[in-house]
C-alpha cells in the first residue's frame, strides 16, 4: 500500500508527474488501448449513474459513460481524454487517487461520499473505486458514483471512513456508527436524535423532511476531547436494508473554518477600514489644496499695509480657514486612530509649558465672553516629563475650548496633579472644570460617540464635527487613561483623565511647542537661490512664488512635470518644488526622470502635497523626492525646509550639488559639512539630548550597512537594496553628502554598471569617518 502524502507511480516523484506522458489517439498504440478499454466497458453506457475511468499514475481521464461525460461536462470521450487535468491537480489529490489504486488493488474496499454537479445541478454521491487492467498491462482507477450506497456497503462505510459518521432509525435511535462518532456519543448528546436536532417545525418532522428531500442541514455544539467544538450536521435518508429506512448523520468539524472566517471577517474590517482611510485622505487632498491659497494669501496680506477693518476681516478669514483646517486634521486623526496607525511621540516636555499654551490659545477667548479663565500645575509633578506633548496638548485644547464655548458666565479651570506610580510611569490627572451649560444623562451617553454632539441644535448653534470628544478619548487610551466626565444639566462639568509620562532626566531639554519664526541664518542661506516650482494650480503658483519672493529667493514656476524637465536642460537651478499631483507628468514621473538624468541627478527635489498620510511621505521619499511640504504650506516650515536643503555658503547649488553627476566627491575641503545636525534638530524640536542620541544611532547603523555593503560584493541588487536603505537614514539624519553618493550607487547598482558601483562603494567608508567626527566634535 502507497502511503497517503507521496506520488508512487512510473513518473516517479511528484516533480516529474504533472510532466508523465498521457495516452494520445493519434498515437497508433494508444489508441489500440483506449479502443479496448471502450469495447470492454461499453455495457456501462446502460447505467444511469456516472462511471467514469481514471488513470492516476497519469492524471488523466481514459473513459466515460454518459452520467461521467456529464460530471465532467465533456462533449465526448474523445474530448475528455485530451483534457490537461494534471495542470489542475494538486499534489494532495494526486497523491490520494494514487493511495486508492493501491488500496483498491490489494483487495480493500474504498468508497467517500462527494459533491458533483452533473448538468449544472449540484448533487451528492456515493463514490466508489474499483481496478481495470488496461490492454498494455497498466492499472487504472474505474469510479462509479451512486446517490445512494448499496445496503453492503453501506456499514462497511461507516465503519472504516474517516468522515464522523451515525446511523439512526426512524424513531431517533443510534443504532451504530464509525468509531469517531462512537467517540462523541459517548457525551451522551448523540443518543437520541431529537435531542441534537435544533427547535422548529421542519426539525419536529425529519422523518418527513428527508424522505422529501435530499437532506436535512444544522449546526450543533459538542464536548471533544479538544474541547467545544462546532460541527455541520448533515442528514440522509438511506436504505440500509429491506425493511426499514435509515437516517445517516454526517458530522463536519467546522470549528477551524469558523476561526479561518473570523480571520477573514476580521481582514475585510481592517481592508474597509484602510479604503476608508484611502477615501479621507483623498478628501483631505481636495480641501487642504484650496485652504493652502487662503490662509498662504492671508498670510501675505498681513505683511502688507492695511487699515483696521482690512486687518480684521483678513485676521478673521485666516481664522476660520485655520479652523477649517483643524477640522480636517480632524477627521484624519480618527481615520488613524480607528486604522492603528497613530504613533505617540515619547520625548521630554514641560507639562507647565503645555498648559500655558491652552491660556495662550483659549485664554483669551474665555476673557472676551467675560469668563474667569485659569490653570494650575501642582507642585507634585515633575517640571519636565517624558511623551507626547503635541497629543496630550490636543486633549486638552478641546476639553478647554467646549468648556468655554459651552459656557455664558462663571469660570473655566484646568487643573493637573499627581495621581500615583504605575510601575516606572507617573500617572497624572488632569481636569478641566465649567460652570457652563451641563448635560443630561441622555446626552451624556452619546457625547463620545464619533460624530454625535449632545443634540441637533447644538451643532446649529455651536458648531463643530462631533469628532473632538471621540478623538480625546481615544488618545487619552493610547496615552494610558480613560476620559470620564461629571456634570449637571444647568450646573456644568468636569472632565477628568489621567496619562501616564516617564519622568524627565535632569537637565535635559524640554520641547518646546510653539511656531518659531526663520532665524537669520535661515534666511541668509535662502537669499538670491534660484527655485522652480511645478504646480498645477494657478492660486497656488501665485502664493508659492511670493512666499519664496518674500524670503528673498528666485523663482520660476511651471505647470507640469513635463514642462519642468524642458526648464531644467535649459537652466541652473538650486532646487525644484514639486506638486505631487499634476496633468501630464505627475510628480513621481518627474522625479524619476530627474534622477535618471546624470546632469541633476542629485538636485535637491520637495515635494508639495496635501496628502499628508505617512505613507503619503513614505511614497514620495521612495520615488526619489529629498523632503516632504504639507499642504497648507506653513510660511516657516518652507523656509526651514528649503534652507535645510542649501549648503551655508552663498552661491554653492546645494549639499548635494557638491557631488558629482558619477556620485564622486569633489574635493574634501570644498566639501559642505558632512551632517547637518539641524535636520535633527527641526525634526526632534531642538532636543539636544536626543539629538544625540540619534546621531549616534544613525553612525552605529551605517556603519553596520557598510560591513553589509562590503560583504554584498558583486552583488548588485543586494548592493542597490543597502544603499537605498542608507541613502533614506542618511536623508532623514542631515548627511546630504552621503545620500547623495548612495543614490549615484543605488542607481548604478540597479543600472548594472558594475564598474561605476565599485568606484562609489570605494567612497563610502571615508564619508561615515567624516560624519562620524562631525558628530564627535558636536559632542564635546
Amino acid at each position: 500500500m502507497t502511503p497517503t502524502g507521496a506520488a508512487p507511480g512510473a513518473a516517479g516523484s511528484t516533480a516529474d508527474w504533472r510532466h508523465a506522458r498521457r495516452y494520445r489517439r493519434d498515437d497508433p498504440a494508444d489508441r489500440q488501448v483506449l479502443d479496448a478499454l471502450d469495447q470492454q466497458l461499453s455495457g456501462l453506457c446502460l447505467l444511469d449513474t456516472p462511471v467514469w475511468v481514471f488513470d492516476a499514475e497519469r492524471c488523466q481521464c481514459l473513459w466515460a459513460n454518459p452520467g461521467g461525460l456529464a460530471v465532467w461536462r465533456a462533449a465526448s470521450v474523445a474530448d475528455l481524454q485530451a483534457r490537461d487535468v494534471a495542470s489542475t491537480q494538486s499534489d494532495a489529490v494526486y497523491a490520494l487517487l494514487n493511495d486508492y489504486l493501491g488500496r483498491v488493488d490489494s483487495g480493500e474496499t474504498i468508497a467517500v461520499w462527494v459533491t458533483l454537479d452533473p448538468r449544472g445541478t449540484t448533487r451528492r454521491f456515493y463514490q466508489s473505486h474499483h481496478v481495470v487492467q488496461l490492454l498494455d498491462g497498466r492499472k487504472v482507477l474505474l469510479i462509479e458514483a451512486r446517490e445512494e450506497p448499496p445496503a453492503e456497503e453501506l456499514l462497511a462505510f461507516a465503519a472504516n471512513h474517516t468522515l464522523t459518521l451515525g446511523l439512526y432509525d426512524f424513531e431517533g435511535r443510534l443504532l451504530s456508527g464509525n468509531p469517531a462518532f462512537t467517540q462523541l456519543a459517548r457525551s451522551g448528546l448523540l443518543g437520541d436524535l431529537g435531542a441534537l436536532l435544533p427547535e422548529g417545525e421542519a426539525f419536529r418532522r425529519w422523518p418527513a423532511i428527508i424522505t422529501e428531500q435530499s437532506k436535512l442541514v444544522f449546526e450543533a455544539e459538542l464536548p471533544t476531547e479538544r474541547g467545544q467544538r462546532r460541527f455541520l450536521c448533515e442528514l440522509r435518508r438511506v436504505l440500509a436494508d429491506t425493511r426499514a429506512p435509515r437516517a445517516l448523520l454526517t458530522l463536519y468539524d467546522l470549528t477551524e473554518q469558523r476561526v479561518a472566517e473570523a480571520e477573514q471577517a476580521k481582514d475585510a474590517a481592517v481592508a474597509a477600514t484602510e479604503a476608508k482611510s484611502q477615501f479621507l485622505a483623498h478628501m483631505s487632498h481636495e480641501i487642504r489644496t484650496p485652504l493652502h491659497a487662503i490662509i498662504g494669501f492671508s498670510h501675505l496680506c498681513l505683511q502688507t499695509r492695511l487699515d483696521d477693518q482690512q486687518r480684521d476681516y483678513v485676521t478673521k478669514t485666516q481664522r476660520a480657514a485655520r479652523g477649517l483646517l483643524g477640522v480636517v486634521n480632524d477627521i484624519l486623526d480618527f481615520s488613524k486612530i480607528e486604522a492603528g496607525a497613530m504613533t505617540l511621540e515619547s520625548v521630554p516636555f514641560e507639562l507647565a509649558g503645555t498648559v500655558a499654551q491652552v491660556d495662550t490659545v483659549i485664554g483669551h477667548l474665555a476673557r472676551a465672553k467675560g469668563l474667569h479663565f485659569a490653570f494650575h500645575v501642582g507642585a507634585d509633578v515633575p517640571p519636565v516629563l517624558v511623551g507626547d506633548a503635541l497629543r496630550l496638548g490636543q486633549v486638552l485644547l478641546n476639553l478647554a475650548g467646549n468648556a468655554v464655548k459651552f459656557t455664558h458666565a462663571g469660570a473655566v479651570m484646568l487643573s493637573a496633579s499627581l495621581a500615583g506610580r504605575v510601575e516606572d510611569h507617573l500617572e497624572v490627572e488632569f481636569r478641566v472644570r465649567d460652570t457652563g451649560i451641563g448635560l443630561t444623562s441622555e446626552q451624556l451617553g452619546r457625547i463620545m460617540q464619533p460624530f454625535s454632539q449632545a443634540d441637533t441644535s447644538t451643532a446649529r448653534r455651536y458648531g463643530g464635527t462631533g469628532l473632538g470628544l471621540a478623538i480625546s478619548r481615544r488618545l487619552v487610551g493610547r496615552m494610558g487613561g480613560e476620559l470620564t466626565v461629571e456634570t449637571v444639566a444647568g450646573v456644568g462639568s468636569t472632565f477628568r483623565f489621567t496619562a501616564r509620562f516617564l519622568q524627565g532626566v535632569a537637565g535635559a531639554t524640554p520641547v518646546v511647542q510653539t511656531w518659531v519664526e526663520p532665524s537669520p541664518e535661515v534666511l541668509e542661506r535662502l537669499r538670491g537661490r534660484r527655485v522652480l516650482v511645478a504646480e498645477d494650480n494657478d492660486f497656488n503658483q501665485q502664493l508659492i512664488s511670493e512666499l519664496l519672493a518674500s524670503l528673498g529667493m528666485d523663482t520660476t514656476v511651471v505647470g507640469d512635470g513635463l514642462l519642468a524637465l524642458e526648464r531644467l536642460t535649459r537652466e541652473s537651478f538650486d532646487l525644484v518644488l514639486l506638486d505631487v499631483q499634476m496633468p501630464h507628468r505627475d510628480g513621481y514621473e518627474t522625479v524619476a526622470q530627474i534622477r535618471a538624468t546624470p546632469a541633476f541627478a542629485h538636485l535637491p527635489v520637495i515635494a508639495m502635497t496635501a496628502n499628508v498620510t505617512p505613507q503619503d511621505r513614505n511614497r514620495c521619499l521612495d520615488a526619489g523626492m529629498n523632503d516632504v511640504l504639507p499642504k497648507p504650506v506653513d510660511p516657516g516650515d518652507l523656509a526651514r525646509t528649503l534652507a535645510r536643503w542649501m549648503s551655508p555658503a552663498t552661491g554653492d547649488q546645494s549639499p548635494l550639488g557638491r557631488v558629482a553627476a558619477d556620485g564622486t566627491p569633489a574635493n574634501p575641503d570644498t566639501l559642505p559639512p558632512a551632517i547637518d545636525l539641524s535636520v535633527l534638530r527641526d525634526l526632534l524640536h531642538g532636543n539636544e539630548e536626543r539629538v544625540v542620541w540619534f546621531t549616534n544611532r544613525f553612525l552605529a547603523s551605517a556603519n553596520a550597512t557598510l560591513e553589509e555593503i562590503a560583504e554584498a560584493g558583486p552583488d548588485l541588487s543586494e548592493t542597490g537594496r543597502l544603499a537605498h536603505r542608507l541613502k533614506s537614514a542618511a536623508s532623514s539624519a542631515g548627511a546630504h553628502t552621503l545620500a547623495a553618493v548612495c543614490h549615484a550607487l543605488e542607481t548604478a547598482a540597479r543600472g548594472g554598471e558594475t564598474e561605476q558601483a565599485v568606484a562609489l562603494m570605494a567612497q563610502l567608508p571615508a564619508l561615515v569617518q567624516r560624519i562620524a567626527d562631525a558628530i564627535a566634535r558636536g559632542q564635546k
